[in-house]
């Protein structure tokens, strides 16, 4: 099984609480031992090595050289090692709509930008998604710098990578999904009614939604201006388009 590395002393936590999770080899300076046991209330039943800081920073750099990541200097004096959770291919996904309880999902089209990602799997988890679904061929896992952004929304929130985002559209579609596009092209710019069941599918901001998935989606909505910036980095038009769909009016 693969190896995950995460930083960040929230991202470590959670991936210390999920019980998806084994296989761990958590590394620490003394406070960020001390922050860690505060998150558990004083009781971390996980075994670790101490480092010094800059001990700390030495032996991490190895293992991002290990693994091919750039390095970048570990924030809060601690990482941590763990097995991967397995991702769902299209057979799981086609499962996973089948069930009763899966009302609200996300798609990324074309979204490869892995910070970006971190930051939509984050906001994703706020507004309590039950899925996200993208499409990266030879896809080798998420940098140390995903689950430090994604600040332990990887953990709460199952992804699904598909050989085919269309096909993957059709299938939400065949399974009574209000499958939601977003393009600035768009002439909707609302829902009439909010679905029981959605999807909302959003494209990379320099391409936008591809032609197949536009052709695919039920329904395509713009998020319009009302300044000279026309458009918005994708994590943030992500968090616009989960509110205007799915946020509570005050």
């Amino acid at each position: 099984m693969s190896k995950d590395l995460i930083v960040g002393i929230h991202s470590i936590a959670e991936a210390l609480k999920n019980p998806l999770r084994t296989g761990f080899e958590l590394f620490v300076t003394d406070e960020a031992l001390s922050d860690l046991r505060k998150e558990f209330g004083g009781n971390l039943k996980v075994d670790y090595q101490m480092y010094s800081p800059h001990k700390l920073q030495e032996e991490a750099k190895k293992e991002y050289a290990t693994r091919d990541f750039k390095f970048f200097r570990v924030p809060s004096g601690a990482y941590l090692l763990c097995d991967s959770i397995p991702m769902g291919a299209m057979s799981e996904l086609q499962n996973f709509l089948k069930a009763p309880s899966t009302n609200k999902l996300l798609a990324l089209d074309q979204v490869t930008d892995v910070h970006n990602m971190a930051a939509i799997v984050r906001t994703a988890s706020f507004y309590g998604f039950q899925g996200i679904i993208f499409s990266r061929k030879n896809f080798k896992g998420f940098p140390p710098s995903y689950f430090r952004i994604a600040s332990g929304g990887h953990e709460s929130i199952p992804l699904y990578n598909v050989p085919s985002m269309s096909k993957a559209v059709t299938a939400l579609n065949n399974n009574d999904f209000e499958t939601i596009g977003f393009s600035e092209h768009a002439k909707e710019k609302k829902l009439q009614d909010k679905p029981i069941k959605s999807c909302l599918v959003l494209g990379a901001e320099e391409s936008g939604l591809s032609h197949a998935v536009l052709r695919s989606v039920k329904t395509c909505i713009s998020l319009t201006s009302q300044g000279s910036i026309k458009s918005l980095n994708v994590s943030v038009a992500a968090a616009v388009a989960m509110e205007k769909i799915f946020g509570i009016e005050l």
